[in-house]
């Protein structure tokens, strides 16, 4: 269906030759009479009207450039031990960092009174930042399973370089997995492309 641009109503064909930028989802909006939608080209679009009409999907192939997140990393570990609180904060000692555990906006806690083996919720944040900060290097979700685990990590409110450090010991881990943006690495990948900022695509 192909709609006239009318008064007030701001034409957006070019917003889909971007190939860098790919919708990440629809919004449905609450109006008292009607249908909405919000969505993302990358401008911010509302859509309001009585009614929508879907006649077909289209497919469209794209090709999106890799791209690697900064705050963002999921790992699958196969056939290894979860890493207890304790042995976080000595391999992260071996990098140059003095780390501690904390949860949101709390002070200091021991590794013996982190929980495991899901010490999802949890922060790790350099010692001396601790009183400064509120989070740090956040454990989003860790689950035991089939004789590995899987690890998603998050940068709430840590300096890069402990980031780097967390995803460094994760990457030294045996038969892992990550994936961050759009790309997937093997550990050896992702240390080589940490330290030299070239992607093995």
């Amino acid at each position: 269906m192909l709609l006239e641009p009318q008064k007030g109503v701001k034409d957006f064909h070019d917003h889909f030759q971007h190939i860098d930028h790919c919708v990440e989802g629809v919004v449905p909006i609450k109006l008292s009479v009607g249908i909405g939608i919000e969505f993302d080209l990358p401008e911010m679009v509302q859509l309001h009207c009585e009614a929508l009409y879907i006649d077909k999907p289209i497919y469209i192939r794209t090709i999106t450039k890799p791209w690697v997140s900064e705050k963002y990393l999921f790992a699958n570990v196969k056939n290894t031990i979860l890493p207890k609180s304790f042995a976080w904060i000595k391999l992260l000692e071996l990098k140059g960092f003095k780390t501690s555990w904390r949860y949101g906006g709390s002070e200091i806690k021991l590794p013996e009174q982190v929980p495991y083996p899901d010490y999802s919720g949890w922060f790790l944040q350099e010692t001396n930042k601790v009183k400064d900060t509120e989070f740090g290097v956040f454990i989003e979700n860790v689950k035991v399973e089939n004789n590995g685990f899987y690890i998603a990590i998050n940068r709430y409110e840590s300096e890069i370089n402990l980031w780097l450090a967390v995803t460094k010991v994760i990457a030294e881990l045996p038969n892992v997995q990550i994936e961050t943006g759009n790309c997937e690495f093997t550990g050896e990948q992702w240390i080589n492309y940490i330290e030299t900022g070239v992607l093995h695509y």
